[in-house]
């Protein structure tokens, strides 16, 4: 869809390139954690990773755009993995 193209990284991709397309997950396997749903509204950089005893901490810069619907204790996708908002400078 070319909305998804063009709200997505998928605008930056080269015919050829490989990206990641999952099977969505059968209602009646297992669930772990929760299930991430919603529309992608905009991308961000990874700017840094660091680790911290069993968790690691990313480092997000996205535009002014998108962080103002970012809010702390919130939630964000990364690939299709849910992650909890920490702070939002």
């Amino acid at each position: 869809m070319p909305e998804t193209k063009n709200r997505s990284s998928l605008k930056n991709i080269k015919k050829g390139e490989k990206v990641n397309l999952e099977r969505a997950m059968r209602i009646d396997e297992r669930f772990g954690g929760h299930i991430v749903s919603g529309h992608i509204d905009g991308t961000g950089v990874i700017e840094n990773i660091t680790e911290d005893e069993n968790a690691k901490w990313y480092k997000i810069k996205a535009e002014d755009s998108i962080l103002r619907y970012i809010v702390q204790k919130g939630s964000i996708a990364i690939d299709g993995v849910s992650l909890t908002v920490a702070r939002v400078r």
